[in-house]
């Protein structure tokens, strides 16, 4: 919710003057005006239709439900003006690319890409629907950026399903993995200023994700799990998991890697070459948890792969897992920032970044995948 009324004026009469060319009907035009107007000015993260359509003023929320099921728009559009609105505020060309994914909880079966699939709010399996998404991260803000819904496999190869819920016929079963090299690419090639990608372990592992960034100078934090193997500058393969017990320690630094709810989240870290003067191993380690303290012995054996803060802390409690990142920050050359790289980091779980806003602003509905 935005409190302070001038400020939101202009943004509500700048954020109508780039959405107005989306709409060709005057009425679907007004409603979409109306249902930004009410997200932006009603409190709460969960908003429905009728508490949208009361704060606009409307009878009953059958014009904010058409917006979503009934209207025809062109969403690709609205994407491309929404993203040049955060580039023209938020541009920066050392601005972090988050990606990450949110999930939906449902009880039913209608909702197009729902299932039984793993839920990042829980950590465990959910019928839910699930989105992968971008922030674009500076220090000055951030924001939702792109967005691809997940459609599992039995929901493509399910023809009766897909006709019944209108996705359209050029969508194919994608990956999460394959979702977020294809955002990261996109936004290369609309020429998007950032200088980063960050992302946790389900992406880190991705080899065409860190190449696509590789290919376009883009520097990359990626999270990556306990048996992901690199070779060291000795010619000798080993696992992540072992590197942290090679690290002297005096070669653990303190920083922080951004702002919490309770003051800044400082952790130790370290910067492990290999055998590539390109590519490094970032490893963190908790201040708190003292199996996480460089030298404790057996603080690796029981530490499985990272798993979400919510998993986590329903988990063990407050404490903080051993972290791995694979790292490439060719723009730095040899001297890399351990205060920026840290940052970098930090920034893969983007608090505050509903990615189920997206979604409802424009996948949701009756029909496809794709919005209407």
């Amino acid at each position: 919710m935005v409190e302070d009324r001038a400020w939101l004026g202009k943004l509500q009469g700048e954020l109508r003057g780039l959405l107005a060319p989306v709409f060709a009907q005057a009425g679907s035009r007004f409603a979409a005006f109306a249902y930004v107007d009410a997200l932006l000015a009603e409190p709460g993260d969960r908003k429905s239709c009728w508490q949208l359509a009361e704060a606009a003023g409307h009878r009953s929320p059958r014009r904010m439900q058409a917006l979503l099921a009934d209207y025809r728009w062109d969403w690709k559009a609205a994407l491309t003006a929404l993203q040049a609105f955060v580039v023209a505020h938020l541009g920066d060309p050392d601005a972090i690319l988050a990606v990450d994914e949110t999930a939906e909880l449902k009880k039913g079966q209608m909702t197009v890409g729902v299932g039984r699939q793993h839920a990042g709010i829980t950590g465990q399996v959910e019928n839910c629907q699930t989105v992968v998404f971008t922030a674009y991260v500076t220090p000055r803000g951030h924001a939702p950026f792109d967005f691809r819904l997940y459609l599992p496999r039995q929901w493509c190869e399910d023809q009766a399903r897909r006709q019944r819920a209108q996705v359209p016929g050029d969508i194919v079963f994608a990956t999460k993995t394959e979702l977020a090299t294809g955002i990261v690419t996109g936004a290369i090639r609309a020429g998007t200023p950032f200088g980063w990608v960050a992302a946790d372990e389900v992406y880190g592992r991705a080899g065409k994700l860190r190449a696509e960034c590789e290919r376009a100078g883009k520097g990359y934090v990626l999270a990556v799990p306990v048996n992901f193997t690199v070779t060291l500058p000795s010619g000798r393969r080993a696992a992540v998991a072992s590197l942290a017990r090679l690290v002297p320690r005096r070669c653990w630094e303190t920083r922080s890697c951004g702002l919490g709810c309770k003051g800044h989240r400082d952790y130790r870290w370290a910067w492990a070459a290999t055998s590539s003067p390109r590519h490094h191993v970032l490893i963190r380690r908790s201040l708190s948890d003292p199996s996480d303290l460089p030298g404790s012995p057996g603080a690796l054996l029981h530490r499985g792969p990272l798993r979400t803060a919510h998993a986590r802390s329903r988990a063990r409690g407050p404490s903080k897992p051993l972290g791995r990142f694979r790292c490439l920050a060719e723009q730095y050359g040899a001297c890399v920032p351990s205060r920026r790289i840290a940052a970098v980091a930090g920034r893969w779980h983007v608090r505050g970044v509903s990615g189920c806003r997206v979604r409802r602003c424009l996948a949701g509905g009756r029909g496809s995948g794709s919005p209407p």
